[in-house]
């Protein structure tokens, strides 16, 4: 099935996967099937908040419980988040880094994932291509 937890590229031995994850629930299963499924391997997550309700904070107080079980979260915070949502995400500490640039999050992720990562892009949209992005960085940086 597109976009649940569809496996888009391996690149150096690292694995990238497109999920429609959206909210605190889905993330939260997400995460867990993957560790089920990748033992002894990295979980790294982007989320990209994209549904009203996660824009309007209904999942603030739940959102960081759901992204406990990654190793590494890079979360896309769009500009009409409000300061409330990073709050939210403090309880992760360093686990946890927020962007308000797509192409400044995947040059980050790109310098931190290692051969036998799996990273999975969750969004309900396009994630203004940093899926992509980062593969074909990868590709150059590491060849495939």
């Amino acid at each position: 099935m597109k976009r649940r937890m569809e496996r888009t590229a391996t690149v150096a031995d690292i694995a990238i996967y497109d999920d429609f994850a959206h909210h605190p629930t889905a993330i939260a299963k997400s995460i867990e099937s993957m560790r089920k499924r990748h033992p002894g391997h990295r979980i790294v997550v982007a989320v990209e908040p994209r549904s009203n309700s996660m824009k309007l904070g209904v999942h603030n107080d739940t959102l960081a419980a759901s992204l406990q079980g990654a190793d590494l979260v890079w979360m896309y915070q769009p500009p009409d988040m409000g300061r409330e949502f990073a709050a939210a995400l403090a309880g992760l500490g360093d686990k946890v880094k927020l962007f308000a640039d797509y192409d400044q999050l995947v040059s980050d992720m790109s310098t931190a994932v290692t051969a036998g990562d799996r990273v999975v892009f969750m969004s309900n949209g396009g994630f203004g291509s940093a899926r992509q992005t980062l593969t074909a960085l990868l590709q150059r940086m590491r060849g495939s």
